[in-house]
This record gives structure tokens, sequence and C-alpha cells, in this order.
């Protein structure tokens, strides 16, 4: 089986909210955006959760419980999964 790397893992994380809609306001249980890689490669993802907030691109809620993303760093995390996410999915940003 292949490894996912942990560029992989915060693609998916964030391609996950944003076919979600998860923007700002609405947020998620951080289980539900997990659900998408293997239960084996989940290791470091509290801690990629946690450098994925420190660069700005999520918003934690309910004392880091649920997150959503930064409505501020919409265009960054467009430009970051452009070739991740299908284009019918940025049309309600």
């Amino acid at each position: 089986m292949p490894k996912y790397t942990d560029e992989q893992k915060k693609k998916n994380v964030l391609a996950k909210l944003v076919m979600r809609g998860n923007v700002g306001g609405k947020y998620t249980p951080r289980k539900k955006v997990y659900s998408g890689i293997p239960k084996h490669e989940r290791g470091n993802l509290e801690s990629l959760l946690d450098e994925l907030h420190k660069d700005g691109f999520i918003e934690y809620h309910k004392g880091k419980k649920c997150v959503s993303i930064n409505r501020y760093k919409k265009d960054m995390v467009k430009e970051y999964l452009q070739e991740e996410v299908p284009e019918f999915y940025w049309d309600n940003w």
C-alpha cells in the first residue's frame, strides 16, 4: 500500500473541508475530516492540523474539537488545492 506523505494528508484534510463547504462559521468535527485517510496512516494528524492552523489555513472551534477553513485565507487554499478539488466545488466560493 502507498504511504501517505504529510503533504498529501494536509491536502486531503483541506480538500474534505472544501468539498463539505466548511468555511468560517460552518465547521465540522475533526474526526469527519480524518475519514479520507486510512487508520494506519493517521499517526501525526493532530500535529498536521496544528501546522495548518499555525499557517492560517484552518480555524479551530469548540476547543479544538471542530475545524473549518479560515475565511480570510480562502484564496490561498484554492491556489494550494487547485489540482486536488474538482472545479464545481469552487463555484460557491
